[in-house]
This record gives structure tokens, sequence and C-alpha cells, in this order.
């Protein structure tokens, strides 16, 4: 008697999402098939995805990988992030050997023993498939939440970059006031401090004059070193207390 092996062979496709935290899949393809993975790094993504070689990539983003440019492809894998891909992977069992008929006699026997023989193949591949689905979903699941889990912290690190930033506007914005203030209350001080300076000049000026009218050159030249000593004087008191003025000023500024 001879024997055949026959094998019956289905397809499960499973989405799975690269997230933005994925630098490389560890994935290489056939050099004659660009879409079937070749082989899969250790501790990679495709790793931890449990990708196996055979796998292929049926479409990336919704789009059919067949109608779609290879260098697009190629692209799409390496530097787009968040990524959803689809894979499809080949669910294959082996079926039980099968005895050919020896004689007419037993034909009646061997066609039951056949029928029945087919069921339980039946039976188990659907159990097999049913089995590895779930294990495909369960994946699915599991990247999905990973997903998940990565756009919400995602979003919350975008918040947090708002905050400072809005922190950081509100603070440019007082300081900007403050020193708007400083320069107000410093423009109105100078204002003050010139009138002063123009009054005390005038007054000097009228002082002069009435005194030349009363005393002789001498008196006068006297009278002028005086002056200008006292002007001398004056102006060191001045400058004294407008630098006490100033600092007072800048005082109560900080005070406030």
């Amino acid at each position: 008697r001879s024997l055949s092996f026959l094998t019956r062979t289905s397809l499960n496709r499973f989405p799975l999402r690269v997230g933005w935290n994925v630098d490389r899949l560890g994935i290489k393809f056939h050099e004659d098939s660009p879409f079937v993975i070749k082989s899969v790094a250790k501790g990679s993504w495709a790793a931890e995805a449990k990708l196996k070689c055979g796998d292929e990539i049926v479409s990336i983003a919704g789009s059919n990988v067949s109608e779609m440019p290879l260098d697009d492809f190629q692209d799409a894998l390496a530097n787009k992030r968040p990524l959803r891909i689809t894979f499809a992977r080949m669910a294959t069992r082996a079926r039980t050997p099968k005895l050919r008929k020896s004689s007419s006699r037993a034909s009646f026997f061997i066609e039951d023993a056949r029928e029945f023989e087919a069921q339980q193949e039946e039976q188990q591949d659907n159990e097999y498939q049913q089995e590895e689905q779930q294990e495909l979903d369960n994946q699915s699941v599991a990247f999905a939440l990973a997903g998940f889990a990565d756009e919400l912290a995602e979003n919350r690190e975008k918040e947090r970059k708002e905050q400072e930033a809005a922190r950081a506007l509100a603070e440019k914005q007082e300081q900007e006031r403050n020193e708007m203030d400083v320069a107000n209350a410093l423009s109105a001080l100078s204002t003050d401090l010139f009138q002063k300076r123009e009054t005390e000049k005038i007054e000097q000026e009228i002082t002069k004059a009435l005194s030349g009218f009363a005393i002789d050159l001498f008196q006068k030249q006297d009278m002028q070193r005086k002056e200008e000593a006292e002007r001398a004087r004056a102006e060191r008191e001045d400058h004294e207390r407008k630098q006490q003025e100033i600092a007072l000023a800048l005082a109560l500024f900080t005070e406030d």
C-alpha cells in the first residue's frame, strides 16, 4: 500500500498598530517577494508582535500594498507613525495519510473510513483555525490597547507643553508690564528734575542781575567766585538729593 500526504490551507488576516515610540520594525523581506517576511530580528517590534517568516503584508493604513509603489511602501514602514498594518498568515495543517483500495471486498468499509476520517480532519482543521485566529485576535487587541495608551500619553504630554507655553507667555507679559511701569516712573521723575533745574537757573540769573547794580567789579568778581562755589555745592547737594529721590522711588516701586 502507498501513503499520500495532503495539506489543507487557509488565510488568516490580522491588523497590528505601530506606535509613535517604534523606530524600526525589525523585519527583512524576500528579494523576489517584497511584501513577504523573510526574517524577524530578536527583541524587535516584530518579534514582540509574534510575527513569523512567511507572514505577508497585505495593506498599510487601509491601502492595498499590491497597488502601492514600492518606494511608498518602504517609506511608510520606515517613517510613518502611528501606522496600521494588516498581515496575512497561511494556516496549514497536514492531513492524515489515507489508504488506497486494496480489493473490491473492502471498498465499502474503506469509503466509510475515509468519510469518517475526512469529518475528523475537517473538525480538527476548524478547531486549529479558530485557535490560531483567537490568538491573532488577542494580539490585535493587545496592540490596539498599547496604541491607545501611547496616544493617551502623547495627548498628556502635548497638554503639558501647552500649559508650560501658556505660563511662559503669562510671565513674559507680566514682566513687560513691570518694565513699562518702571519706565513710566523714571520718565515722570526725570520731568520733575528738569523743571526744578530750570526754576533754579532762572532764580540764579535774577540774583546775579540784581547783585551787579549794588557791588563794584571786585566785589562782583568775588561774588561770582562765591556764587560759583555755592553753585557747585548746590549742584552736588542737588545731585545727592536727586540720587536719594531716585533710590527712594525705586524702593517704593519695588515694594509695590
